[in-house]
């Protein structure tokens, strides 16, 4: 194994440039060779490309970089050791729904061990949002006021937007992450958008709702 992950370090620049973007489809046939040829090019790749990601997932939750680096290695090794007997249909929602499993187990493990963490009380915190020339409706002034309205925002409400805006993942995706329902993912952005039309006072200005839904989740 720690053969594999020094081809992952040595692939790690050539993998960033070459990967730039990668769509459901492409990752699960990197998942696809490695479970089905032991492709450990493709192991490379994929974890190359998700690991930045899933670091910073784990993250929001166990908020201490050495566990979270070790439980986004833990879950890839585990991945790789068990590539031949896990039928994965959805690479990426294995990944993010193993690490939030992991990052959970991590925190009970804390409170057994006297440091009490409750998952609702941690504070999940978004990227702030940067000026997108393509939505002209939304001034630089309104960003900064949605930055500081997503601050204000209940955490599941933060967490889903992370997966959806800075991961591109479907409602159905962050509902198999989080074990919840679609309903309730949809149900979040809709309070999401609304608190921060409310924060905008943008509530009876549909072209501004409009500008905002496009620029929060396209």
């Amino acid at each position: 194994m720690n053969k594999l992950f020094l081809l992952c370090q040595q692939t790690q620049l050539l993998t960033k440039f070459s990967l730039l973007t990668l769509g459901t489809k492409e990752l699960n046939e990197l998942s696809r060779k490695i479970c089905k040829e032991d492709d450990e090019i493709a192991f490379s790749k994929l974890f190359n490309y998700l690991y930045d990601r899933l670091y910073v997932f784990a993250n929001k939750f166990v908020q201490d970089k050495e566990s979270s680096e070790d439980i986004v290695a833990d879950v890839f090794t585990k991945f790789w050791i068990g590539r031949k007997n896990t039928e994965i249909r959805n690479i990426l929602n294995y990944l993010y729904t193993s690490v939030y499993n992991a990052s959970v187990s991590h925190l009970n493990n804390l409170t057994l061990h006297g440091r009490q963490v409750y998952l609702q009380d941690i504070e999940i915190e978004l990227e702030e949002y940067t000026f997108n020339p393509e939505v002209e409706m939304i001034s630089n002034e309104e960003v900064t006021k949605i930055n500081k309205a997503v601050a204000e925002l209940p955490n599941q409400c933060r967490m889903i937007l992370f997966l959806v805006r800075e991961n591109n993942m479907k409602y159905k995706e962050v509902a198999q992450v989080l074990g919840i329902s679609q309903k309730t993912v949809e149900n979040q952005i809709n309070i999401a958008l609304k608190k921060i039309a409310a924060y905008l006072q943008i509530e009876t200005d549909p072209i501004k709702q409009k500008a905002l839904f496009v620029f929060m989740l396209a």
